[in-house]
């Protein structure tokens, strides 16, 4: 007897669960549809920017421009940049996926590996159709051992961390800026080209806001926290456009150079309207230099 009220509770609570479910899923309201996101038109300091690809080289796994033809309405494009030595051994190597939806807001997706300090670091950074930040995540280990991870949120006052060190512990961290922040540096290539962006941008009287980075090493080995942009530890110069010659072909790009204080440098060769990194090379006063350079590049870039 007692074994079947415990069975006709069980069936009887049951019942009304299940019941109570069915009401609430029949009541619950619709949600409504969501907006189509427009397409924007190019902005105006994208103009007379060249297409990027001109010419591959044999074998090279660098393929021309394809239109999207799936049914997502955004551009998609993947790629790998390769870190050499001086003497052209690969010590390391990125690999990017990059969205581009209609409105021009875009998101990279980045993993890093550098052999030569065993560190892995895996990125993710969306900027809007102005290159402004939307929110950023960063993930570094560092000779196989969790460094930090930390998510960051960009708004038209400031940017706004949450993450966890192992130095630090659980961290928050709030930096209020007059002007939407340009996102974090995270120490991908692919986010070292799109410094292009603010250069076009500041040619056509365009003010960018202040950048983000995780790290002041060159490696970006230091952390995963926010650390404000170069500001007076270097110097910038926009070099203007050039036909770069590279071992994956023949491109044209746009060159910077930066001079830190500590007197290394550093430069870069960025491609067309979605500054996709083309060649970067860096040297030291005191180290032997390295090299970065696209070996694989397809899809709807532009």
């Amino acid at each position: 007897m007692q074994r079947r009220n415990i069975l006709s509770g069980f069936l009887g609570a049951s019942l009304l669960s299940w019941s109570s479910k069915k009401v609430i899923a029949a009541t619950a309201p619709q949600e409504a549809p969501l907006p189509e996101v427009p397409y924007a038109p190019k902005p105006a300091w994208q103009e007379g920017v060249l297409p990027p690809f001109i010419s591959a080289a044999p074998g090279s796994k660098v393929k021309a421009p394809v239109p999207n033809k799936t049914g997502m309405r955004q551009r998609r494009y993947t790629g790998r940049v390769d870190y050499l030595d001086s003497k052209r051994k690969e010590i390391g190597r990125e690999f990017f996926t990059v969205t581009i939806q209609p409105d021009g807001s875009r998101t990279l997706r980045g993993m890093a590996e550098m052999d030569d300090f065993r560190l892995l670091r895996d990125v993710v950074v969306s900027v809007d159709g102005e290159w402004r930040g939307q929110d950023s995540y960063v993930r570094l280990l560092t000779e196989e051992n969790f460094i930090g991870a930390s998510w960051n949120y960009y708004t038209d006052r400031g940017a706004e961390l949450e993450g966890y060190s192992f130095k630090e512990g659980r961290v928050s961290q709030r930096h209020d800026t007059t002007e939407r922040p340009r996102g974090s540096g995270a120490h991908l290539l692919h986010g070292d080209s799109w410094g292009i962006i603010g250069w076009r941008q500041r040619n056509h009287g365009l003010t960018t806001g202040p950048g983000f980075s995780t790290s002041i090493q060159s490696n970006g080995g230091g952390g995963v926290l926010q650390n404000r942009g170069r500001g007076s530890r270097s110097t910038n110069t926009y070099l203007g456009k050039e036909v770069k010659k590279t071992a994956a072909g023949t491109f044209n790009a746009e060159h910077t150079r930066t001079l830190f204080n500590v007197g290394d440098q550093m430069d870069i060769w960025a491609m067309g309207e979605d500054a996709i990194p083309c060649y970067q090379q860096h040297t030291w006063p005191d180290a032997p230099m390295k090299i970065f350079e696209l070996s694989e590049l397809e899809g709807d870039y532009k």
